[in-house]
């Protein structure tokens, strides 16, 4: 085994773990050797100890053999002191011993047990924890385990129980235990982890370069236990050969933590402050000489909004100058223990030396990384380019945008971002990639290339005099003092998706993923209006509209369904489902319908299907063929199909009456609950607002939909706000934030609108050939262009707006000419909000969901093949799964967004001498709800959170996040609770039937559904209409197309009407 923290007791640990070994040796300062019994470990001959001179690269001060020669030693039993009773399960949720634990740095049996003078037990747990037991608690009531394998913080060669498993101890004078408190002494709050990787740079002596090992040691391999605390034996028999397995399978856990989160046993407001050699803010700062923006300094803007997108409570940024002392700006000297203010340091200027000095002394007293953008100019600084062996000079021109590409070694180095990616710089304008360096000689130790220039293929450029150096995109530093530093050379810009995987790179280097704030990466679509048919476009010069209306079928929701399934199998993790804002005007569209002047519902098998697979006909549902359930029970939306005003008052935006609001809005809700949609899992019901967007505008229709529990919709990002003068419908002040209305652009107050994204995908189409042409039509309608038809190629413009005009003046009116070409748009940009931290939905249509004929395999929608082709984008960039959020969930996670980032809060981190985490501690943000904090998965159980109120625990991906409740805010919930269906607002009668005051005017919903029962049972006797004036209108009832259509033509022949 090859370490970079190596010392003799680590090696030792190693060897017991392993169970097998008599003996272990070092050798080369890194390497660790276990030796069965009989080694004939003289048979090569002894040396002289000054031949076995290599400095430990865990301890300098120990050695740890040679070039081919190791100290060899003697292992020794495991010996439990005295008083041992065993190991046996704990609950976090039951504890075995009552008073509050202590945990310690220097934990081990003789310390725990002195700790607890006056008990009758004493307890080892997770290492570094301390528990003291009274005479009359049952250490044995949750049983034994086989757990307790936990290396002791004080002492790496004795074990100190383990997760949820206590060694226990019984006391050897106990004469009266106490009945009350644990000890008066206060314990230290937290204890350095025992897997935490090292954070400082190899010893300053190191092995003789003429006899390197043949590979270098992994410079963030975690330890397999912690640093010793005493010398190595003297002398004992050499090893034989390394071991071939994996690390001790006692260490600490390396994947995700139990579903429990850690001890929670001390609240923040009462929690003692951590401790350690440096407290740090995980807070990022940001370093500018001008306020940050797109166009002054894209590399720091970018990063701004990825911290706003991430839920990062907390960014400082500082519009400094070269004069400015950083460190005043970065260090709290107010606290009595070193304090730094920031976690991360983005520096975008160029800093002066004794700035460049302040920030390297920063970053070695408080452990913390220095990320040195392209606008920091290190790359023509002097300073810089001799201590990092660089310079500008290319034999060969790569003037010219050139790809980039993560290092192999990005798999070691980050766990989001996808290992070797590459961002292609030629399909943007101007060129992004502009700064590249060369390496003068191999890099150094302590210098790391992790991203290079390459050309399409892949292969990295190669220059200098001879053409035989390699190049530079993205380096890292290690000073010998230990402080770090990154050096940027690609310039990323924010509407580049290529940018937002550096974005993630550049944080997950900086924090090692330990992080204020939440990753996750969603993607979902809203289908609006499920079952209303729709003209796809056609130009015809008027209303471009085809004869023909596209409706979906159940077959349609079925294919989306396979199609969502098979994308959440091929990217592993993901959960994508669609949602519907059911729009139940479909129906009453459907029964306006007649054939043969008989009013009726066609078959409608195959579109009554939810997407939980079950026809909402079947199991004793409504059966929609005898649609006088609907005449009754919605009486007002049939009436307004009947008399012809549904369109019109539809198209009045903000003239709608207040009937027109009840009849859409209550009737939409009511036919949900009686067809079963009100219980799917894909429907929403808090955005199932008929009038959509032009309703928002109408204080009638926000009063009604609010009536029916509809208080959060979902806006449109490219509304412009014309309508009535009203405010646009997205937050222009921060993307991330949802707006409210208020009487004076809304006419009512209140109400939350939550961005959603258009598409390309126009919601009147089916076909990709539609797509292009509509798009095309609209790209010349826009820039004033004849003749709009889109099957005429030649045109001429007289538009000189910026998007009708390319940079030399000439006419570009940026039509995407091809369905791929719009598909490879719709991905790029998705994949940037998604990279961006947008949760906003997507907006589709029934239409949409209609296989295309023409995209993708042949078989697909437009919507399948968008799915398809913005995963394929994604996932070249980023390892993390994708996800789908409900609507209903997404309004109440901007609430707690918006809360979060109105109060500030953060966490502090104590840090030892080697940088590992101590402890956490919370400083509160008034009214900050649930604030989250991201640890990596791997080393979550060696973080200690003892002091954190921790609300809820979720890992996703390779993340760990823990929501933590503030001091003075109320538990919140991040999911949002449905209504019952009984709090729905009472169903209206029709308007010529309605008798003011009396009470049996409206129908609760159980009256609902219990009438449209009993007229089930009777479907063919209500179906029994006259047919009147010959055409057959249906003016007393509706009938059912297999039973009344017959049965009224019959009588109409026997009457002589036909």
């Amino acid at each position: 085994m090859r370490q970079s923290d190596m010392t003799p007791d680590v090696c030792a640990a190693y060897c017991l773990d392993e169970g097998t070994y008599t003996f272990y040796g070092v050798q080369y300062g890194q390497e660790c050797w276990c030796g069965t019994s009989g080694t004939e470990y003289d048979r090569l001959g002894a040396l002289e100890m000054s031949e076995c001179d290599y400095p430990c690269t865990g301890d300098a001060s120990l050695s740890c053999g040679g070039f081919d020669s190791f100290h060899a030693f003697e292992l020794g039993a495991l010996d439990k002191p005295e008083g041992y009773l065993g190991c046996f399960v704990d609950s976090q949720s039951s504890r075995l011993f009552s008073n509050p634990f202590v945990a310690s740095a220097s934990n081990t049996a003789e310390t725990c047990k002195a700790t607890c003078a006056g008990f009758a037990y004493y307890g080892l747990q997770y290492s570094e924890e301390c528990f003291c037991g009274l005479a009359d608690e049952d250490y044995t009531r949750l049983g034994t385990s086989d757990a307790c394998g936990y290396r002791c913080t004080g002492d790496v060669l004795s074990t100190c129980g383990g997760f949820n498993a206590m060694d226990v101890f019984a006391m050897d004078d106990v004469t009266s235990p106490p009945a009350t408190a644990p000890p008066t002494t206060e314990p230290p709050a937290t204890a350095p982890p025992v897997t935490a990787p090292p954070t400082t740079a190899p010893p300053a002596t190191a092995p003789p370069a003429t006899a390197p090992p043949t590979t270098a040691p992994p410079v963030t391999a975690p330890p397999a236990t912690a640093p010793p605390t005493t010398a190595p034996p003297a002398t004992a028999p050499p090893a034989t050969a390394p071991p071939t397995t994996a690390p001790p399978a006692t260490a600490p856990p390396t994947t995700a933590p139990p579903a429990t989160a850690p001890p929670t046993t001390l609240s923040p407001a009462t929690a003692p402050p951590v401790t350690g050699d440096v407290l740090v803010d995980l807070v990022p700062c940001l370093l500018s000489t001008v306020a940050i923006g797109e166009s002054t300094n894209p590399g720091l803007y970018v990063m701004s909004l990825f911290f706003k997108g991430y839920w990062s409570p907390k960014t400082e940024e500082f519009v400094v100058s070269d004069t400015d002392d950083l460190t005043a700006l970065l260090v709290d000297s107010t606290d009595a223990t070193p304090h730094g203010k920031c976690n991360a340091v983005y520096i975008g200027y160029a800093p002066s030396t004794a700035q460049v000095a302040a920030l390297t002394a920063y970053s070695a007293q408080y452990k913390v990384r220095l990320v040195y953008l392209p606008s920091a100019l290190t790359h023509t600084t002097a300073e810089f380019t001799t201590k990092l062996g660089i310079q500008t000079y290319f034999a060969g021109d790569i003037m010219t945008p050139a790809y980039v590409q993560l290092s192999a070694l990005g798999d070691e180095k980050v766990s989001i971002t996808q290992p070797g990616f590459q961002t292609d710089p030629n399909l943007f304008t101007p060129a992004l990639f502009s700064y590249p360096v060369i390496i003068n000689a191999v890099p150094e130790a302590g210098i790391e290339v992790l991203a290079q220039y390459v050309d399409s293929a892949g292969e990295p450029y190669l220059s200098g005099a001879a053409g035989d150096q390699e190049n530079a995109a993205v380096l890292s530093y290690t000073g010998a003092d230990g402080h770090e530093e990154l050096h940027v050379f690609n310039t990323i810009g924010w509407f580049d998706a290529g940018a937002w995987p550096w974005a993630h790179f550049y944080n997950e280097w900086a924090t090692k993923g330990i992080f204020m704030g939440e990753r996750r990466f969603y993607l979902g679509a809203v289908v609006d209006d499920l079952f209303l048919s729709t003209p796809e476009f056609e130009y015809d010069g008027g209303m471009n509209e085809a004869a023909v209306s596209q409706r979906c079928t159940g077959d349609d929701l079925s294919q989306l369904l396979s199609v969502q399934q098979a994308l959440n199998t091929q990217y592993s993790g993901s959960e994508i489902i669609t949602e519907f804002a059911f729009n139940g005007g479909g129906i009453a569209e459907h029964v306006s319908q007649s054939v043969e002047g008989i009013t009726y519902v066609p078959n409608y098998e195959e579109t009554m299907v939810t997407l939980k697979g079950t026809k909402w006909f079947e199991d004793g549902q409504i059966n929609v063929h005898d649609t006088n359930w609907l005449a009754t029970n919605v009486p007002l939306m049939q009436q307004d199909m009947a008399d012809g005003t549904w369109e019109a008052n539809d198209d009045l935006l903000v003239e709608l009456r207040e009937t027109d609001c009840v009849t859409e809005d209550t009737g939409n809700v009511q036919i949900a609950l009686m067809t079963g949609m009100w219980d799917s899992d894909n429907y929403n019901w808090r955005s199932m607002v008929s009038p959509g967007i032009t309703g928002l505008f109408n204080e009638n229709c926000l009063d009604s939909a609010a009536q029916n529990l509809m208080v959060c919709y979902p806006g449109d990002n490219t509304f412009d706000g014309t309508v009535s003068g009203a405010a646009i419908l997205v937050n222009e002040d921060n993307q991330f934030h949802s707006i409210y209305t208020t009487t004076s652009n809304n006419g009512y107050d209140g109400a939350q609108i939550v961005p959603r994204f258009a598409t390309f995908v126009y919601f009147n189409c089916v076909s990709g050939s539609c797509l292009v042409n509509e798009n095309e039509y609209i790209r010349r309608f826009v820039c004033e262009c004849t003749p709009l038809d889109p099957s005429i190629a030649d045109y001429t413009c007289t538009s000189t707006a910026d998007e009708c005009v390319d940079d030399d003046g000439a006419t570009d009116i940026q039509s995407l000419g091809s369905i791929e070409a719009l598909f490879d748009a719709e991905a790029s940009t998705t994949t940037r909000y998604m990279l961006t931290g947008r949760r906003d939905k997507y907006m589709f249509h029934q239409a949409n969901i209609i296989p295309a004929g023409d995209v993708g395999d042949g078989s697909q929608s437009l919507l399948d093949y968008w799915y398809e082709r913005v995963l394929e984008v994604f996932s070249s960039y980023i390892t993390f799964p994708v996800k789908s959020i409900k609507f209903d969930d997404l309004c109440t996670e901007f609430t707690l967004h918006e809360a979060l980032d109105d109060s500030s809060p953060y966490v502090t981190m104590a840090l030892d001498e080697t940088g590992a985490v101590t402890g956490l501690s919370y400083v509160s943000g008034s009214g900050a709800g649930l604030v989250p904090l991201t640890v990596p998965t791997a080393s979550a159980a060696s973080i200690p959170t003892t002091g954190l109120s921790i609300e809820d625990t979720e890992t996703y991906g390779t993340d760990t996040t823990y929501y933590l409740k503030d001091d003075d805010a109320s538990t919140v919930p991040r999911v949002g609770t449905k209504p019952d269906a009984s709090e729905l607002a009472e169903v209206p009668l029709p308007v010529a039937e309605s008798v003011e005051g009396d009470a049996s005017a409206t129908e609760t919903p159980a009256e609902i559904v219990e009438n449209a029962e009993e007229l089930a049972e009777n479907q063919e006797a209500n179906a029994l209409v006259p047919a009147e004036n010959g055409g057959l209108l249906a003016d007393e009832g509706l009938v059912d197309a297999d039973v009344a259509a017959d049965v009224a033509i019959e009588e109409a022949e026997e009457d002589g009407l036909l």
